[in-house]
């Protein structure tokens, strides 16, 4: 039996965010996923790596163009996370329209660029490469890399940045932030404003290759950090605590800083 005082103590019923969790959750995963391959596969044959000659990092792409394409694979699955992110963003009823709208605009308007431009480098690129290590001349593969890179790993990126600033208004609005967030948030947006914008100063303020690749690596970094705690203040957004009852929170008896080690 519910009684009167214990009724006034129920939380107000919140509308289930299941496919945000989820979402969040598995663009956490999926960008993970794609970290350890840009490190593992991707990273010396890509501009700004370890590999500091053109032609070695050409002839490493050349020799193994499946290993390219599997190193990608991951960063595809994560442009479906963020759309998935985007569409349960625009599901969840305590989420502001406005924000969500945006989300999704920003999201597609991101995965066109970043999608056509790897496709494009996994295909064309993988060819131009190979034409290179046989006919000796690098410099179409260069000028195609060039373009194709600013593609996915500026324009795109500069997208995806702006998106997940939209993240961050569509949890504020929510109500599922926390001071933790804030400081994550600025850490994480600034890093990928700051590895986006940097090779579109001019020359004399363009960021070098290594500066860009290590931004990025830190960037990454601080955005899993960001899901995770985003992920925690969206389960608690959506399946409050209740004050009483099997599913409310254990307190001991006891108090002071042994009562409070057991708590749960």
């Amino acid at each position: 039996m519910v009684y009167g005082s214990d009724r006034q103590k129920a939380p107000p019923p919140v509308a289930p965010a299941h496919l945000l969790e989820w979402a969040l959750v598995a663009t956490f995963i999926l960008h993970g996923l794609a970290m350890l391959t840009m490190a593992g596969l991707l990273l010396p044959m890509m501009p700004g790596g370890p590999t500091a000659l053109d032609g070695d990092r050409i002839a490493i792409l050349a020799a193994h163009p499946w290993r390219f394409r599997m190193g990608w694979l991951p960063w595809q699955l994560t442009a479906v996370s963020d759309l998935l992110v985007a569409v349960a963003l625009l599901r969840t009823p305590w989420i502001p329209r406005f924000s969500a709208w945006a989300v999704l605009v920003l999201t597609i308007a991101a995965v066109i660029p970043d999608q056509g431009a790897q496709f494009l480098w996994i295909t064309q690129g993988i060819e131009l490469a190979q034409a290179a290590v046989h006919g000796g001349s690098a410099d179409a593969y260069l000028r195609f890399e060039k373009w194709v890179f600013a593609l996915t790993g500026v324009w795109a990126a500069l997208l995806y940045t702006l998106a997940a600033l939209g993240w961050t208004a569509c949890l504020v609005g929510g109500g599922a932030w926390s001071r933790a967030l804030t400081g994550v948030s600025a850490a994480t947006w600034g890093t990928f404003l700051v590895v986006t914008v940097g090779p579109l100063l001019p020359a004399p303020l363009t960021l070098p290759g290594k500066a860009l690749a290590a931004g990025n690596a830190l960037g990454f970094v601080l955005l899993l950090l960001w899901l995770a705690l985003a992920a925690e203040q969206v389960m608690r957004r959506s399946r409050p605590q209740p004050a009483f009852g099997r599913w409310a929170p254990w307190r001991p008896p006891a108090a002071g800083l042994f009562g409070r080690g057991f708590s749960v």
